[in-house]
């Protein structure tokens, strides 16, 4: 990664048509990890529509638990790509706000969860609902003194450290739902501190991205899951690379 010269890629800005296509390709394959099935024609209309009339929009009064979610991945998204305020763990909270902000009652979310959660064919086990407060607490240790220290990291060393908190965050499972999305979005705001290019999880990789998850679990070795964000980098740069020629 060191070799990789960033200087002549910027972050996309998602007002203008190359940020906009690539919030519709996060967006489409982020609901399809969650098993959220819209076609890329699908989200391209709702969010379209959404730019345009914004809550307005006929999708915010749509009764469709998918398509109000989608418009809430969007604006959650955009949110981490354009906000200057300071990252911190309880951000995530704010993030689970965004993600659920059409549902019909959005003053339950965005509230970390007082049960244990169990994830029917699970690979990875939420911790329990006694133990999430502590975690949380000593995940955000790590993530501020990652901020404090952030111009002494090489980036493979900033990756590594990004994604063992992405795993922790996972682990943590803190909302009842929308953990995925808002630990995948959190994520991308952690790369953009470094400059670095946002990313999305192709879902046909889905599997590989669950097992890099649990390997990590079993084995605390978060190479696989270094790579994979690596790789969505890459990709990201060279679809960048692509729309703007």
């Amino acid at each position: 990664m060191n070799l990789i010269s960033y200087s002549s890629f910027s972050l996309p800005n998602v007002n203008e048509i190359v940020g906009i296509r690539f919030i519709q390709n996060l967006v489409y394959h982020d609901n399809r990890l969650e098993n959220i099935n819209l076609t890329i024609d699908e989200i391209n209309e709702i969010y379209a529509d959404f730019r345009v009339n914004g809550c307005e929009s006929k999708y915010c009064k749509e009764d469709n638990q998918k398509i109000i979610e989608v418009l809430g991945n969007i604006e959650m998204n955009k949110y981490c790509l354009e906000t200057t305020d300071d990252i911190n763990i309880f951000k995530i909270k704010d993030l689970n706000k965004l993600l659920y902000k059409f549902v019909p009652f959005p003053e339950y979310t965005g509230i970390f969860r007082t049960d244990d959660n169990l994830i029917l064919n699970g690979k990875i086990q939420p911790v329990g609902a006694a133990d999430l407060l502590n975690k949380i607490v000593e995940l955000n240790e790590l993530i501020n003194c990652l901020v404090v220290n952030i111009d002494k990291y090489s980036i493979p060393k900033y990756i590594s450290i990004v994604a063992d908190i992405h795993y922790q965050l996972t682990v943590l499972h803190p909302f009842n739902d929308g953990n995925g999305r808002v630990s995948r979005a959190f994520m991308n705001w952690l790369l953009r501190l470094k400059k670095l290019c946002p990313i999305y999880i192709d879902s046909e990789n889905k599997e590989e991205y669950l097992e890099a998850l649990h390997k990590i679990d079993l084995c605390n070795d978060t190479t696989c899951l270094q790579i994979i964000i690596v790789k969505a980098i890459i990709k990201t740069m060279a679809e960048l690379h692509k729309s703007w020629n």
